[in-house]
């Protein structure tokens, strides 16, 4: 393709597409670029990368179903001239129109079911349902072809009673709906199980070839499976595993530590965590059965479908790295196979929660976890997708344009070759008889995902599809092929011998892998993952990696250490941080020589403290205080040398080894201090980031942006994605040998000033950023350019910033109740302790989920994602990515299920001002206790919540809560019933948590904790709050219902009436602690002598001398508090700026206007610099 005729195609993509809400643009607009010639012939490069006429192609499609007929019925929700979109099967036109050129298909199970004679199956099979599925498996489009053994469809013969007899009863899986399975109803080992997959595997072919003309991209095996059935057949079996891999119990029970009297004993395990060993061969028993299954299904398609590819889609979340979940090694697996299916939303969707930028950087509290989860995820299939293209078969839109135009985006970038949205569905038939609004928002809510329900997404949401197609047209030579010509020189060993220990005993700190993945990611290094098992294979030299990162490796397999010797010797760099791989995959301690003369032991509820570097330069873009949690005492360091210390003590440390280093980092850090710690580590060895992003005007790392670089024909190209919810003004640093740089997403060629572009990005916002040599190079590639001042960027985000927060005080104030630091404020991750499902499926069977009261009694239509809740946080954990246990229930005695009476050791490690607690309960009366929240503090000590039904938690049918209620109605689904949540006002912000317990009252009431929410203190300051104090009142009274203090006025109060809350102690600031300190509080307006409420109340505040007037005048609403502060510096001597402050009491009086009406004051508090 010549320069000129890809100009040509950039400017017309550039204007030709419609941005009109609801209006698509038709066929015969769609550039050349954008649209995938009919029936064409797909291929795959060495890279694997797919290919259309010889160049690197894009596939974006959407999942469908059989029963199209009875799925697009008319409804409401659409004019007429959508009929096209939500009635009518998509062809080769209108697909594309959509931005859809290849489709995922659910294989109608009901052909297969006849073969066996038990009943009839017309679901999808009537003449409109063929008629539509025929036109769309014939548009010419690429089909991927989708096997789910649905326990409802292809599952049938091992789930439903009309079956019985048809398979023997060791053929079926019947464990196949408890816990650690998921849509693996046959069991995997037994030949007649293993029939019934054969058996639809080829029924797939052939029905997929009867029925469709369309090109066959690939076949998917399984989706989402997980496999746990110790069946006797199966516990045999195992028994003789073991006797095969040991040759004598004796031999099994050295390495194990155990004194199993026989293999056959061993097998009639009550717990498989009974023993590490049996969790790690148990797990490993299973894989080889489901790796075997795979090949053995690659081996079925291809013999009906010579060349055919074959892939295999997992569960997501962390079921990629922890094989012993599920039981299935997806990296074997894939081994056998030649396409990659990414897990369930290809880790993806997950926004940040921050709505505001951190004081520092390096300070900047992690993300939540499932962020850095999915970065590590797509890092994990590239390094098992050598020369094999990637798939993501099972991708969730959002609900607006913009974030569907990033998600698009986001996948490519991370390395799909072909994305399939979830799902192209309406379901006409479960609207009602009216199919109106009413029941299309009811499918919405129960069905959120649907992309055809108009009442779940708009018309205009799903043209981000087509806004991402456009963009990536443009720079298609660029971004779709995998390779885009930017090195990889680090690489985060992930270790399968360490998960499946962890499994077993609980281990936690290989997950702290996610703050160093999210501190590179953000950092610009471009990483990628290599396993344990690759080492062998010597993949480290293979791909030339200068660095590898080995972060909370406990175990390790045989010959591990020797292979990270062969390579630090010949001059690589190992990072090890947390843990120094003490043990050998089933525990047993051994002599690893990486780290001879390393001598560490933990510390019990270590304190957060400063990590200082005493012989490392600290990265020019992260400096300040690097706050750390070293929870590892070196007792011996002989022949390493100390780089950084904690509280005097080393923290990091270094030795030499051949032509390499190896380095020790024993604190804990979140994202932005790892990033520190290593990118430090790495420039000594000159491993720099691809990109260096600093934010304006603090000049440090502007966090959270997504940056994926690619060069090529002179030029290099940077897609940024600013993650938070907040806009950025950011200078880039020209690459070497580039003198310009444009947004090329608006042609505008960005102001440079000493090397450095200037560039706003808005909150959630995309760009692609063009670096060249000239202006010229970039206008004769991507069109011509106008230019930009420097003066209209600032300007630019100085509107962005006036925008954001006016919407941001409107989504505040419609949320009311909770006011809290968006910046230090993440969901705790309960997923290690739910142990419950939302919906139970069965009445009084004492067992399933929620309160055992069958599913018209189950909390259902949940979220999927951390919703904001009343302006707090809540993560909702998804089924389908933990076991469908999704919140914590624990004993009572109206439920006769086996719940816990308790669930202990819930992680905070952190200082907190508050916790948040999303909770309800059921079975219950007024004034009955429920459960008690335990909370324990890094020093020992320990504080108890009792939690009262009426008073901080309610039923779950949410009745009107009291007058006196301390707590909040949080979320409702549309059948009135939900949660509430409590805040926990930490009376010791200053003292860390370290964790929190759980334990029912044991009584009728059943405890159900949805999620726990940590608002945790800024690095560095310290909080005195006044919660506790009791008020002094003068000319007005002054009541306190649960923390919250009115001011009470009448017609005999003093206009300048007001409170004091007295400190227990002064306290004594120094000047420079005064000038970074700040009183804060939440004020409403109260009450007049009537009992109307009114705002606009006019208050100073002193601190025990002299009154400062406050800048906040409340509203009149009600229920909406409204956050206010006031910088200490305010009471400083004028006539002595170095003089310091007590405080010995905090006052808030009105300025002549306490007659008028009182205020509502609540969680006063006063911010400090610890030092």
């Amino acid at each position: 393709m010549t320069t000129g005729l890809r100009a040509g195609i950039a400017a017309a993509i550039c204007c030709i597409l419609p941005g009109l809400v609801g209006q698509v643009a038709e066929f015969a607009a769609l550039p050349a670029g954008v649209v995938l010639p009919p029936a064409p012939s797909v291929s795959v490069s060495a890279a694997g990368d797919y290919l259309v006429d010889g160049q690197p192609r894009y596939l974006f499609g959407v999942q469908i179903g059989s029963a199209l007929g009875v799925d697009f019925g008319p409804t409401a929700g659409y004019p007429p001239e959508l009929k096209w979109v939500y009635e009518e099967p998509m062809t080769y036109e209108t697909a594309q129109r959509l931005g859809f050129d290849s489709f995922a298909w659910f294989l109608p199970s009901g052909p297969w079911l006849d073969r066996f004679g038990v009943e009839e199956h017309r679901w999808g099979r009537s003449e409109k349902d063929q008629e539509m599925l025929g036109v769309v498996v014939n548009n010419g489009l690429p089909l991927l072809v989708d096997y789910t053994c649905f326990p409802w469809s292809f599952g049938k013969p091992g789930t439903s009673k009309a079956y019985a007899g048809i398979l023997p009863e060791e053929a079926i899986n019947r464990h196949h709906s408890a816990a650690g399975n998921h849509w693996v109803p046959y069991n995997i080992f037994h030949p007649e199980g293993r029939k019934m997959y054969l058996s639809f595997w080829e029924y797939g072919v052939d029905h997929a070839r009867q029925l469709g003309k369309n090109q066959k991209l690939v076949y998917e095996l399984f989706n989402e499976p997980s496999y746990f059935d110790p069946s006797p057949y199966n516990r045999h079996l195992f028994a003789e595993y073991l006797e095969r891999k040991y040759g004598s119990i004796e031999k099994l029970n050295a390495l194990w530590r155990s004194e199993f009297a026989s293999f056959a004993a061993l097998s009639q395990f009550a717990d498989r965590k009974d023993h590490p060993g049996i969790v790690i061969d148990w797990s490993k028993f299973c894989e080889e059965g489901m790796t075997a299954l795979a090949r053995d299904g690659r081996d079925c398609i291809r013999a009906k479908a010579a060349g055919a590819r074959v892939c295999y889609q997992i569960l997501g979340y962390t079921s990629y790295r922890s094989p012993a979940a599920t039981n299935i090694n997806i990296y074997e697996i894939n081994r056998h196979l030649d396409a990659i299916s990414t897990p369930t939303g290809g880790g993806l969707g997950t926004r940040s929660t921050f709505t505001a930028p951190p004081a520092q950087t390096v300070q900047a509290p992690a993300n939540v976890p499932a962020l850095p989860e999915g970065i590590l995820q797509r890092h994990f299939f590239r390094c098992i997708a050598d020369g094999k293209p990637i798939h993501n078969p099972e991708c969730y839109a959002a609900r607006s344009r913009n974030s569907n135009r990033n998600i698009v985006w986001q996948d490519l970038l991370r390395g799909s070759n072909a994305t399939y949205m979830f799902t192209w569905s309406k379901r006409a038939w479960e609207w009602g008889p009216d199919r109106d609004e009413a029941g299309g928002r009811k499918i919405a809510e129960r069905f959120p995902y649907i992309l055809a329900n108009p009442y779940a997404f708009s018309i205009d949401d799903l043209q981000g599809f087509m806004d991402a197609k456009q963009d990536i047209a443009r720079f298609a030579d660029f971004f779709v092929p995998r390779e885009r010509g930017i090195a990889r020189e680090v690489a985060l060993l992930m270790s399968f011998a360490t998960e499946r220990y962890a499994f077993a005993d609980g281990y936690v700190v290989h997950n702290e892998m996610l703050h160093y993945t999210s501190g590179l990611e953000y950092s610009h290094l471009p990483q990628d993952v290599v396993l344990e098992e690759q080492l062998a294979e010597g993949r480290l030299e293979q791909k030339s990696y200068r660095a590898v990162v080995a972060v909370g490796v406990r175990n390790v397999l045989p010959g591990t250490a020797a292979a990270l010797q062969r390579y630090v010797a010949n001059g690589g760099v190992l990072i090890a941080a947390r843990e120094f791989m003490p043990w050998d995959e089933y525990g047993n301690a051994t002599a690893n020589p990486l780290f001879a003369g390393l001598e560490t032991a933990e510390v019990a509820d270590a304190a957060i403290s400063e990590l200082v570097f005493t012989a490392l330069d600290q990265p020019a873009l992260l400096p300040g205080k690097i706050p750390a949690r070293n929870s590892l005492r070196v007792l011996r360091a002989d022949g390493w040398e100390t780089l950084a210390t904690c509280d005097g003590q080393p923290a990091v440390l270094r030795r030499a080894l051949g032509a390499g280093a190896i380095y020790a980092i024993t604190p804990m850090l979140q994202d932005y201090a790892a990033a520190a710690v290593a990118t430090a580590l790495l420039a000594r060895h000159d491993i720099r980031p691809a990109l260096s992003i600093a934010r304006v005007p603090a000049g440090d790392l502007a966090p959270n942006i997504e940056a994926h670089c690619a060069r090529r024909d002179g030029m290099t190209l940077a897609s940024l994605l600013n993650i938070d919810l907040y806009p950025k003004c950011v200078d880039i640093t020209l690459p070497a040998g580039c003198a310009t740089a444009a947004d090329l997403l608006s042609n505008e060629l960005l102001p440079i000033t000493a090397g450095r572009a200037r560039l706003m990005i808005g909150n959630n916002r995309h760009c692609v950023v063009g670096f060249a040599t000239s202006a010229d190079l970039l206008a004769q590639r991507f069109g011509a350019m106008t230019t930009v001042s420097r003066d209209a960027v600032t300007a630019r985000y100085d509107e962005a910033v006036k925008a954001h927060e006016r919407a941001l005080a409107e989504q505040i104030a419609s949320a009311g109740v909770f006011h809290i630091d968006p910046t230090h404020t993440s969901p705790v991750d309960l997923r290690a302790h739910a142990n419950a499902a939302f919906v139970d499926q069965i009445a009084n069977d004492g067992q399933g989920g929620w309160i055992d009261q069958g599913k018209d009694q189950s909390l259902d239509h949940t979220p999927w994602e951390i919703t904001p809740l009343l302006g707090v946080p809540c993560d909702f954990i998804r089924f389908d990515a933990n076991d469908n246990r999704c919140c914590i229930i624990l004993a009572s005695t109206s439920v006769k299920r086996n719940d816990p009476a308790e669930s202990r050791g819930i992680p905070i490690k952190d200082r907190c001002r508050a916790l948040f607690f999303f909770h309800t309960t059921a079975n219950a009366q007024p004034g009955d206790p429920v459960m008690t929240y335990r909370v324990h503090y890094l020093d020992g000590g320990s504080v108890d919540a009792p939690i009262i039904c009426g008073h901080n938690i309610d039923l779950w049918t949410l009745p009107e809560p009291p007058a006196t209620a301390d707590f909040h109605p949080a979320w409702r689904n549309s059948a009135g019933r939900g949660f509430q949540v409590f805040a926990w006002r930490n009376p010791d912000p200053n003292c860390g948590i370290s964790h929190v317990d759980i334990i029912s009252a044991g009584g009728a009431a059943v405890p159900i904790i949805i999620g726990i929410t940590a608002e945790k203190l800024a690095p560095g300051m310290n909080e005195l709050s006044l919660a506790g104090i009791a008020p002094l009142s003068w000319g007005c009274d002054a009541v306190v219902v649960n923390g919250i203090t009115e001011v009470v006025v009448s017609e005999k109060s003093s206009n300048w009436a007001g409170v004091r809350f007295p400190l227990p102690a002064p306290l004594e600031l120094t000047a420079e602690q005064a000038r970074k300190a700040v009183i804060k509080y939440e004020v409403n307006g109260g009450r007049d002598p009537f009992g109307n409420y009114k705002g606009g109340q006019a208050l100073q505040i002193s601190i025990g001398k002299g009154f400062v007037h406050s800048h906040m005048r409340p509203d009149s609403h009600e229920e909406t508090f409204e956050a206010a502060s006031e910088p200490l510096y305010r009471w400083l001597p004028k006539n002595d700026q170095s003089a310091g402050l007590s405080l010995s009491s905090l006052a808030f009086q009105f300025r002549g206007t306490g007659k008028s009406s009182g205020v509502f004051l609540k969680n006063i508090r006063i911010e400090y610099p610890a030092e």
